[in-house]
């Protein structure tokens, strides 16, 4: 919105957010499992560019930018407290924070072997048809005997 000028100024928070969220995403995914790389991703993500900009800020806000459409009052430079105590904010993210760790939970190898066949939890896994879904889903054998090369190039 500001040209080259804006992207200079702006690519600090952007590269720190960027970057949390793809270092994030890498470990999570290929460490954790394939059910949380983007919540973790963008949590990581928000903690760190918030932790980033706490201590730095653009030399100048876009409602400095001279002639820019939309631009507004000046604010003052500083940063001001927040309205809101350390427990409504930890009130208010909670949902995401147990969500988290439980799909983390879940997910983890160790707790899947105990509710497997076997497992130390096994006694406590329900296992009922629901009507009109349970096998529904079957394997069968391919359509074809053998699978055959098709040609890269087709007449239209």
């Amino acid at each position: 919105m500001d040209g080259l000028r804006g992207v200079k100024e702006t690519w600090p928070a952007a590269l720190v957010a960027g970057l949390s969220f793809a270092v994030t995403q890498y470990f999570t995914s290929n460490f954790i499992g394939p059910e949380l790389p983007d919540i973790t991703s963008a949590l990581a993500s928000l903690i760190c560019l918030t932790l980033f900009l706490k201590v730095w800020q653009p030399k100048r806000s876009f409602s400095e930018a001279k002639g820019s459409v939309g631009a507004a009052v000046v604010q003052p430079s500083g940063s001001q407290p927040s309205p809101y105590s350390f427990g409504e904010i930890f009130k208010a993210w909670s949902p995401f924070l147990i969500l988290t760790v439980l799909v983390t939970i879940w997910t983890l190898k160790p707790f899947k072997a105990a509710f497997a066949p076997g497992g130390a939890m096994y006694n406590f896994v329900f296992n009922f048809a629901i009507p009109h879904l349970d096998q529904l889903v079957i394997k069968t054998a391919p359509i074809v005997a053998a699978p055959t090369a098709m040609p890269a190039v087709f007449k239209l």
